[in-house]
């Protein structure tokens, strides 16, 4: 674990020296200062200059236990977010259905209709 949060802090320098940070009060350190739920990462905002424009960019270094922590332990976020939409998909998804089933009903009607009008 040691080496792996040295290995973040080399790739982090490495980073920095080709994409400086736009702001130092941005740069955060959840290594050093892990949040509370686990989280564990090196962040910083950086920007590329390109066709006259700005390009500002976050970076964030971690290791694969690290990002596995993130991404699927307790510091995820996705099961939060996966039940604040879900509620609001089921109403929608319940009358798409319905439609579908009355456009099913319709077009059922219209072959009916069609094959007595053939056989006349």
């Amino acid at each position: 674990a040691r080496r792996e949060r040295l290995l973040c802090y080399y790739v982090q320098k490495l980073i920095l020296a080709h994409w400086p940070a736009t702001d130092s009060s941005r740069m955060k350190d959840y290594i050093q200062d892990p949040k509370p739920n686990g989280y564990q990462s090196l962040h910083h905002t950086a920007s590329i200059s390109a066709y006259g424009e700005d390009w500002p960019f976050e970076v964030q270094v971690r290791s694969e236990e690290m990002h596995r922590i993130a991404e699927f332990g307790v510091a995820a976020h996705w099961d939060y977010k996966l039940k604040k939409v879900t509620p609001q998909l089921t109403p929608s998804c319940t009358s798409d259905t319905h439609d579908t089933n009355d456009d099913d009903e319709q077009g059922k009607q219209e072959e009916d209709d069609d094959e007595q009008n053939d056989s006349s």
